[in-house]
């Protein structure tokens, strides 16, 4: 999703669900730059997806349909009863939380998020009541921003590097805790300058470095 939408016709084409067909996928790869990387990407889930297919059908045909349906319902009603008898075993928990966004980037205003965890007899219930409205600007997770990091910035700024032999300066970004101490130095050199990756060797897009620039905006919150 572009760092800088601010409504969903924004973020992108909206499918509804629908039957694969050619002419489907030459609309959606119409709508993107890079037509031929995301063909790849679509092939290739295809080939997943029917991988799968091929194996579901090798078990019904070998177990049967009914029975293959039975095991897998067999299989969720097992998952439940074992959460279900792990949830029983804790006694009533009842507590709430709140944390803080400052800001989602466009506006400069605080945004709560608030909930309510509850476990009693068997049952999780999370409430959010009390958080913020939806925000105008993108707010960034961490989630978001580590794997960016693990791809553009970690191949040279590692214990274990793999495009150097020594991390530069010294300064690795492997855990949380590195990432967020080094905030305000990816801001100067990958957000403001473009100055790193060196070279763009890891080929950063802007979207990246704008996400980037908005976590760290936001707080630069880790884990």
């Amino acid at each position: 999703m572009p760092a800088g939408a601010r409504e969903i016709f924004a973020e992108g084409v909206i499918v509804p669900p629908l039957r694969w067909t050619g002419d489907v996928e030459r609309f959606l790869l119409a709508n993107v730059r890079t037509p031929d990387a995301r063909r790849a990407d679509l092939a290739a889930q295809r080939a997943a997806v029917e991988r799968g297919a091929d194996g579901l059908r090798a078990l019904a045909a070998r177990y049967g349909s009914a029975a293959v349906r039975a095991a897998a319902c067999d299989l969720l009603d097992y998952a439940e009863r074992r959460a279900r008898e792990a949830l029983g075993r804790l006694n009533t928990i009842d507590v709430v939380a709140s944390d803080w966004l400052e800001g989602d980037g466009v506006d400069d205003v605080d945004l709560e998020i608030r909930v309510r965890l509850v476990i009693r007899d068997g049952r999780f219930d999370v409430d959010f009541t009390g958080t913020a409205p939806a925000a105008r600007g993108l707010t960034v997770s961490f989630a978001q921003v580590e794997p960016i990091v693990a791809q553009r910035c970690a191949p040279c700024h590692s214990e274990h590097p793999t495009l150097v032999t020594v991390a530069p300066k010294g300064i690795v970004l492997d855990t949380a805790g590195q990432i967020q101490a080094q905030a305000a130095l990816i801001k100067t050199v990958a957000v403001d300058s473009h100055v790193m990756p060196l070279g763009n060797v890891t080929h950063m897009a802007d979207a990246e470095r704008k996400l980037l620039g908005i976590w760290i905006a936001q707080g630069a919150k880790a884990p």
